[in-house]
């Protein structure tokens, strides 16, 4: 039985760690052969009737097997929700 590579969403504030999401882009896909999940790049599928925060949830529940969260000096969106 042939198994997919796991697909790998990154989660974290973007400016302030750009280095951080390339290099992990970097090592996931060339040296561990994952799929790596970037908000950034175009082959992450938005849907722009839905928020930013809405739009990676989606895609955690959808296509992520393993998620990554990078925690740096900022911090993005407050969600409210329980």
């Amino acid at each position: 039985m042939h198994m997919s590579a796991p697909c790998v969403m990154v989660s974290s504030t973007f400016y302030d760690l750009r280095q951080v999401r390339t290099d992990l882009e970097n090592f996931l896909s060339r040296d561990l052969g994952y799929h790596p999940l970037l908000s950034e790049f175009a082959s992450f599928p938005v849907d722009p009737d839905k928020t930013t925060v809405e739009n990676c949830r989606r895609r955690v529940e959808k296509n992520a097997d393993i998620l990554v969260l990078v925690i740096g000096g900022r911090y993005g969106s407050v969600s409210h929700e329980s």
